[in-house]
């Protein structure tokens, strides 16, 4: 069943995808990265659309929880903006059966422009409250689209070089949110209300990026699934024991990491002392570090399966965040940031990856449907385990870090154990 995804996969040399790919420079580039020209348009127009919407990632969603602790929010308040539009993720197994026979572009893709224009009202918001408010309605809006981006991505590379494939986009896109998280640091520290402009303007960046999206190809036409009640297809999501496993032991990881999301701008800025200029540097050092992280990892995804490329990367995150525990001051939180980030570019190639290997082909909107449910529980509980910490004392962030990063090596250890069970059947 699970190999049926790899027997339909779009083949290298699908004329589709290599129409336009006439530049010999970019040609020349795409070879030094592994990259065959068979595939460069939809690499080059994937990689345009990450570098926006990594410019708005770098200037909003970085951005949100730390601007929302300096202007007078409450340590509650920075998990609301930071998970909290995980909410719309609880309900992604209601709508999936719905949406599963549209263009899985248009589905992603307007979600984020929905957002941009969701956005925009954030220059005039004067206190912490309102701008929290605004921004978690629209990134919530924005988190609609993440269900349907396995489906995006099955149509455009196949299986046997999505390592490679992805690498360009997610490199630009990390190098885009290092940079922008960089400059953001300087222009947020000139006045205290700039954040006012500058957000809206990410925002808008953030659409067009999304706009792009509706130029991608379409891909490999598979069969659609027949169509079925709610119940139905959880019974046969649910059947799959391994998904199942890796899905438990994935939770436990993440609900660590996302302890950790929610918890560094607060001690960033309460425990170190940092200002805007000192938290864009450290958010450009953990983002920094991708890029060479998914040259890295994107050959060896190719090389290995996506479950072991995961164990590694969890344990070079936890590591980060211990460093960072450990060695409390700037050259600590830069150190531990790169770490972390090194590691978390690894995971960030292979979750998808991990999923797609688990579904059918004509399944990936129900696997992604359960994945992303169960991913707003852990997202939230995070987010709910965070504020709570950190509402008990000075000292909550860096005690809901320590937790955090014994959280990740419980669930690597456990990820670990179950490598041989929960790992997907070889194609």
């Amino acid at each position: 069943m699970r190999s049926e995804h790899f027997s339909r996969a779009q083949p290298d040399d699908s004329p589709e995808l290599s129409r336009g790919n006439s530049s010999l420079g970019v040609a020349g580039l795409l070879g030094t990265l592994g990259i065959p020209p068979s595939h460069g348009r939809v690499v080059m127009l994937h990689t345009a659309s990450w570098l926006l919407f990594g410019l708005f990632v770098g200037s909003v969603n970085e951005q949100l929880g730390f601007i929302v602790r300096t202007i007078g929010g409450s340590p509650w308040l920075v998990p609301l903006v930071v998970s909290g539009p995980a909410v719309t993720s609880l309900v992604a197994i209601l709508f999936v059966p719905w949406l599963e026979r549209y263009q899985a572009r248009s589905l992603v893709a307007l979600p984020r422009i929905i957002a941009a224009v969701l956005l925009v009202p954030i220059a005039m918001c004067k206190g912490p409250v309102s701008l929290a408010v605004v921004a978690l309605v629209a990134l919530a809006v924005q988190n609609v689209g993440d269900v349907f981006y396995g489906r995006l991505l099955s149509g455009l590379y196949p299986s046997t070089s999505r390592g490679r494939l992805l690498s360009l986009p997610m490199l630009v896109q990390a190098a885009a949110i290092a940079c922008t998280a960089w400059g953001a640091g300087l222009i947020l520290k000139s006045g205290p209300a700039a954040y006012r402009w500058f957000l809206p303007l990410g925002a808008v960046l953030g659409g067009a990026g999304g706009a792009l999206i509706l130029g991608f190809p379409t891909g490999a036409q598979t069969q659609l699934p027949q169509r079925a009640s709610l119940g139905t297809w959880l019974r046969e999501v649910s059947a799959d024991r391994p998904f199942l496993m890796w899905t438990l032991v994935y939770f436990v990881t993440t609900v660590g990491y996302w302890l950790a999301n929610c918890a560094k701008p607060v001690y960033f800025r309460d425990i170190l002392g940092f200002g805007y200029e000192e938290n864009g540097i450290a958010v450009a050092a953990f983002y920094g570090t991708y890029c060479p992280g998914f040259l890295i990892w994107g050959r060896l995804l190719d090389r290995f399966k996506s479950l072991r490329i995961m164990i590694a990367s969890w344990i070079l995150f936890g590591a980060g965040i211990l460093v960072m525990i450990c060695w409390p001051g700037f050259e600590g939180a830069i150190i531990g940031q790169c770490l972390a980030g090194l590691g978390l570019a690894g995971n960030g190639l292979a979750w998808y990856p991990v999923v797609l290997e688990f579904a059918p082909v004509d399944r990936v909107d129900r696997y992604m449907g359960l994945y992303m449910t169960v991913f707003g529980v852990r997202v939230l509980l995070g987010g709910l385990i965070s504020g709570t910490l950190m509402e008990l004392g000075p000292m909550g962030s860096r005690s809901t870090l320590l937790i955090a990063s014994v959280t990740v090596l419980v669930g690597v250890a456990g990820m670990f154990a179950l490598r041989r069970r929960a790992a997907p059947a070889e194609s």
